[in-house]
């Protein structure tokens, strides 16, 4: 699998994510998704407010945490993903001041994920 191949970049695509899909949140994470009808696969958008974390260098620290953790907790949930033959665009959003650790913030991911794929 590609590096780059679970992440959006069409801005076409993520404005859709905004406008029509759902929302939930997460502490410190808020989530919105958009089932669409295409081959099964998840795509994801990593944003980090400014309003929050000033410091560009702070911002892209957990995108690179968020990113990493993202990467292993699709890897455990691939077949889950596969057996429901639905795709997703997902939005996720940080939404805090304190920079928390990988660990908590995959265990954070992982939760979502469960949540968006099992219960949807």
């Amino acid at each position: 699998m590609k590096k780059n191949h679970l992440f959006l970049k069409s801005k076409k695509l993520i404005d859709s994510i905004f406008e029509n899909g759902k929302y939930f949140k997460e502490y410190p994470l808020s989530v919105r998704f958009l089932q669409v009808n295409q081959v099964n696969d998840i795509n994801f958008v990593i944003s980090v407010k400014k309003k929050y974390l000033p410091k560009a260098v702070d911002r892209n620290k957990i995108k690179r945490l968020m990113r990493n953790s993202l990467r292993e907790c699709v890897e455990e949930l691939k077949n889950k993903i596969s057996e429901q033959k639905k795709s997703y665009h997902i939005a996720i959003i940080y939404n805090s001041s304190i920079i928390y650790d990988i660990g908590y913030l995959k265990d954070k991911i992982n939760l979502i994920l469960t949540r968006l794929i099992v219960n949807e």
